[in-house]
C-alpha cells in the first residue's frame, strides 16, 4: 500500500512505514532524510526502503548494486505518491542511458526490488534481481535512444504499468526478460519505431491489457506491438485501434487468448496475431480487424483451436479474412470466413480447418 502524505511525520513502528512531504526522500524504517535519491541509495543498507514525496525527483546516473552478498538477500523498495504525482526525471525527456539512468542490479539475483507509485520520465531503467514487483509505475520518454525499461527477474509481478503518448522512439522500450504476471497493463496512444513496443523472452500473462491507439510512423512493413519469445497468455482485456503496420501481437511459442477483444485494428503486414507455435482462443470478440493476411496467421509449425470467438460474420467481418494458413510457406493460402461461425470450436493447421 502507499504511504499516506497525511499520515503523522514519524515512522509507524508496526507498518514500518512513514509519511513524506512533497519533494522528500527519507527512509522508511527510521524517517532519516536525504537531500536526493542519489544519497539515499549510496546510504542504503542491504535491506531498505525510501518514500519519495510528491514532486519531481531528478536522476542522472544512479545505480545501486548488490554483487556478492549471498547471505542476506537485499532489497529494496522505492515508494511514491501515486505515479501521476511522483516523477523520477532524467535531465531530459529523451530516453538515453548516457544521460539518466536508474541501475538497480543484484548479481546473484536472490534478493526483491520493488517500485511502487511512481512515473519514470525520460529515464532508462534497468533491473536485475531474484523478484521485481512493480506497483502503479508509469513509463514515458519524449523520444530514445535506449530502454525505457529492461526488466530482468526470474519472479515479474506488475500490478498497474502504463506506457501513454511516448514519441518516436529510437528502440523498443519495454524489454522483459522474465517469468510473471502484470495486472492492468496499459499500452496507448504510443508511436512506433523502430519495430517493437514490447519484447518478452520469458513466460508471460497479462491481465485485462489495455493496448489501444499504438501507431506505426509510417507505411512500412515490420512494426509489432507485442513480440513474443515464450509463452504468452491473454485473460480478458481490449486491444483495439492499432495502425501497427505489422503484427499486433508475434507469439513464436504458445498463444493463449481468454475473452480478449480485438476490435479495428489495421496490422498491414502479415496477420493481426501472427503464430509460429500452438494457441488456443476462447471466447471473446474478433471484429473490423483490416489489412495483412488476417485477423490470425498461422506459419507451418503453429496449430490454433478457436471455442466460441464471435467474428461478427455478417456484421463488421475481419479483411480480408479471419485465419489465413501457411501464409508464409508458399504452399497455398487460405482464407475461412463464412465457414468458421461464430462460436464454433474449430482446430486450425495449415493443412485446413476442422
Amino acid at each position: 500500500m502507499l504511504w499516506d502524505p497525511d499520515a503523522p511525520d514519524f515512522p509507524d513502528t508496526a507498518s514500518g512505514e512513514i509519511a513524506c512531504a512533497p519533494g522528500e526522500i527519507r527512509r522508511l524504517s527510521s524517517g532519516k532524510s536525504f537531500v536526493s535519491l542519489a544519497e539515499a541509495l549510496a546510504d542504503a543498507h542491504e535491506q531498505d526502503g525510501f518514500c519519495l514525496g510528491e514532486g519531481e525527483h531528478e536522476v542522472e546516473l544512479l545505480d545501486w548494486m548488490r554483487l556478492d552478498n549471498v547471505t542476506t538477500p537485499p532489497s529494496l523498495r522505492l515508494v511514491g505518491a501515486g505515479s501521476t504525482l511522483t516523477t523520477l526525471a532524467g535531465p531530459s525527456g529523451v530516453a538515453d542511458n548516457l544521460v539518466g539512468r536508474l541501475y538497480l542490479y543484484d548479481r546473484v539475483r536472490m534478493g526483491t526490488v520493488e517500485l511502487e507509485g511512481l512515473r519514470l520520465e525520460g529515464l532508462s531503467l534497468y533491473a536485475e534481481t531474484g523478484t521485481l514487483r512493480l506497483t502503479d509505475v508509469a513509463l514515458y520518454a519524449e523520444s530514445g535512444r535506449s530502454y525505457l525499461a529492461a526488466l530482468t527477474a526470474p519472479v515479474l509481478e506488475v500490478q498497474g504499468l502504463s506506457m501513454v503518448g511516448c514519441g518516436a522512439l529510437g528502440v523498443t522500450p519495454l524489454v522483459m526478460f522474465a517469468d510473471g504476471t502484470i495486472t492492468d497493463l496499459v499500452i496507448s496512444d504510443n508511436q512506433l519505431y523502430p519495430p517493437t513496443l514490447i519484447e518478452s523472452y520469458g513466460d508471460l500473462l497479462l491481465v485485462d491489457p489495455v493496448i489501444t491507439g499504438n501507431a506505426g510512423m509510417n507505411d512500412e512493413i515490420g512494426y509489432v506491438a507485442v513480440t513474443a519469445y515464450g509463452d504468452i497468455a491473454l485473460e480478458g482485456g481490449q486491444l483495439s485501434g492499432n495502425t501497427t503496420g505489422g503484427p499486433l501481437i508475434h507469439a513464436w511459442q504458445q498463444l493463449r487468448l481468454d475473452d480478449v477483444t480485438l476490435e479495428g485494428n489495421r496490422p498491414g503486414w502479415r496477420g493481426l496475431i501472427t503464430m509460429d507455435g500452438p494457441g488456443l482462443v476462447e471466447g471473446g470478440v474478433v471484429q473490423g480487424n483490416i489489412g495483412g493476411s488476417g485477423a490470425f496467421e498461422l506459419t507451418a509449425a503453429a496449430v490454433l483451436q478457436l471455442d466460441g470467438v464471435d467474428f461478427g460474420i455478417g456484421e463488421d467481418r475481419n479483411e480480408p479474412c479471419d485465419v489465413a494458413l501457411n501464409l508464409t510457406g508458399g504452399s497455398h493460402t487460405m482464407c475461412l470466413v463464412e465457414e468458421l461461425g461464430d462460436d464454433a470450436t474449430v482446430r486450425c493447421d495449415i493443412d485446413g480447418c476442422s
